[in-house]
């Protein structure tokens, strides 16, 4: 501190000499590295050295916070060094520039737009260290200096060039993982505006465009790397859940179950095309907060920062990634299957505790998430290109609805060859039919390596006495299931298959997974759905009635058995008979 005031109070006097004295350990000036006991720019780095600040890097670090007058000349000088041929130099001036740049209590970057640029262009460095150095620092730029949009565009374009033209996969994905990182931290935003509440991060943003995002979404796409393609999808999702999901379903999932269903309208005016054929011929209906129905474009290639084309189109990107199949890339498959069961619309999880923050994290309700199922329906029936991403998710749902048909199929063949006497011949039929019928499960399931090794599997499992095992795989199998089944099945599975040898524990385990209902669709939400679908008919809405039945219609088409229970048949019905009586109604008018 007094050093500081020292230095504060004589600026004017002393900046020139303690500049020329930097410069010349810069330098590497034998006179003066003699006349001093800092270490200069050519000294190795040592761990004993990197806690301490008498190193000139650390002694121009914090000279910046007391007055950046005095690094006048020493930022001019630092340049060069960024392309020294030492490795550890140009990593070193590398982190302090960038930490120069990135510090909240000075402009420079602003300042030093040259020499800004200059460290900009590290991004390809001959060095792996480098680059990497630089893709923490670049998205550290981003998250400090918000506020600098021209600054914070320029670091886009060089993160968009790494993440696209890196040589080395590491720094791609490092790329993405930061950039993923840095998206999901911003602020949650609509129109423009901070929302409110627990999610609010403390101020910065909004600073990712959605060019930057765009550029995540092309390494799905374009990139070989299967790591690559799995977590920039899994970033995207979480990112769009966060951003997009909570925020424009924020007031429904406060209104609860007994939401009113103006604000359940509102929320599917401020995120559905309603200009589709067949709708309405009233005019458009505008929302409590003065949007009207119809959206952006989504995904124009821009420094948009609205939330509809930096978010919406990511389910459409999703639900395109059911092409990566079993045979070429069962991971993704996995991961895929995932994103739609516990990202897309939150866990489908009963509410459980963050072991990080140690808060209860509630779910969506199921009026939440029969709306945001229906928003996401909607949105992929209305997407700009040939609609291959609603027929994707038609061919997703579907082969988990197979997946769970033939289940019970060797379930209930597996328990009738148990009525027969041992080691007789309808036994021994009846027990060959039930692995016929078990090969039929791993085919529509996740890989399980050689098949050899698939042979060892099915035949553990088929061989099992435990009969809790299938007594849990009967009621997943079925898909009116709870989340509270889904989750003791998740929980109890691996417990009792582990005796069944570790292979066989981790193919169980994923068969649950790909078997179970998720958040995206399940029975909760269908039947909220229908009668989300009866109010708005009461409400004399029929758009909104409309995208409430088309994804009833969705899921119903995958999962036929939704649609048996009494209740929500019997309130289809009951639609129906006054649709009915409304269309003679008027016809007679």
């Amino acid at each position: 501190r007094v050093a500081a005031g020292v230095l504060r109070k004589t600026e004017d006097r002393i900046s020139n000499s303690v500049a020329n004295l930097l410069n010349g350990l810069l330098a590497g000036d034998a006179l003066i590295v003699d006349q001093t006991n800092i270490s200069s720019a050519d000294a190795p780095s040592s761990a004993s050295n990197k806690s301490s600040t008498s190193d000139v890097w650390s002694i121009i670090y914090e000279l910046h916070k007391i007055s950046t007058q005095v690094l006048t000349t020493v930022i001019g000088n630092l340049a060069p060094l960024l392309l020294n041929e030492d490795t550890s130099k140009r990593i070193r001036v590398t982190k302090l520039l960038g930490s120069l740049f990135c510090s909240p209590s000075s402009n420079i970057a602003f300042k030093y737009r040259i020499c800004f640029r200059k460290w900009l262009g590290r991004h390809h460095d001959a060095e792996v260290k480098v680059r990497m150095t630089m893709v923490k620092q670049l998205t550290a730029f981003m998250e400090r200096k918000a506020q600098e949009r021209e600054l914070c565009e320029e670091v886009t374009e060089t993160l968009i060039k790494m993440m696209g033209n890196d040589p080395d996969k590491a720094v791609r994905i490092e790329c993405v993982h930061k950039v993923c990182d840095l998206a999901h931290k911003e602020q949650s935003v609509s129109n423009g505006s901070s929302s409110s509440g627990a999610d609010s991060n403390k101020g910065f943003g909004p600073v990712v465009p959605a060019k930057l995002l765009i550029a995540v979404a092309n390494r799905v796409a374009e990139s070989k790397e299967k790591v690559e393609r799995k977590d920039a999808l899994t970033g995207l999702a979480q990112i769009y859940f966060r951003h997009y999901v909570a925020d424009k379903l924020r007031d429904v999932q406060s209104g609860g179950d007994d939401c009113d269903v103006g604000i359940i309208m509102d929320a599917l005016y401020n995120t559905c095309s309603m200009d589709h054929s067949g709708r309405s011929a009233g005019a458009k209906r505008k929302s409590k907060t003065g949007r009207r129905r119809g959206g952006t474009n989504g995904g124009e290639s821009t420094y948009s920062y609205d939330v509809d084309d930096k978010y919406k189109w990511i389910p459409n990107l999703i639900f395109s990634c059911a092409r990566f199949t079993d045979e070429n890339d069962p991971d993704m498959r996995d991961r895929l299957n995932q994103i739609v069961d516990d990202v897309l619309l939150g866990s489908f999880m009963p509410e459980s505790k963050d072991e990080s923050s140690g808060k209860r994290k509630r779910p969506l309700s199921p009026t939440s998430r029969a709306v945001g199922f229906s928003m996401i329906v909607q949105a992929l029936r209305d997407a700009d290109d040939d609609g291959s991403a609603f027929k994707y998710m038609g061919m997703l749902l579907s082969q988990k609805s197979n997946l769970q048909t033939a289940l019970s199929a060797y379930i209930d063949t597996r328990s009738n060859a148990k009525n027969y006497e041992q080691g007789s011949e309808e036994a021994l039929t009846a027990d060959a039919q039930a692995m016929e019928k078990l090969e039929m499960v791993a085919q529509l399931s996740s890989p399980i390596g050689t098949p050899s090794d698939l042979e060892a599997v099915l035949q553990s499992l088929h061989a099992a006495r435990d009969k809790h095992i299938f007594r849990l795989l009967a009621t997943i199998a079925n898909p009116n299931h709870s989340s509270s089944a889904r989750a003791r099945a998740f929980e109890d599975l691996p417990k009792r298959a582990k005796s069944l040898g570790s292979n066989t524990a981790a193919w169980v385990k994923k068969l649950a997974r790909r078997c179970a209902m998720g958040g995206f669709v399940n029975q909760d939400s269908v039947s909220t759905c229908i009668l989300l679908a009866q109010e708005c008919f009461h409400e004399g809405d029929i758009d909104c009635a409309m995208v409430f039945l088309r994804a009833v219609k969705t899921a119903i088409d995958a999962f036929p058995r939704l649609a048996t229970s009494k209740e929500s048949f019997g309130t289809l019905v009951e639609l129906f008979g006054e649709c009915q009586s409304s269309h003679v109604k008027n016809k007679r008018q």
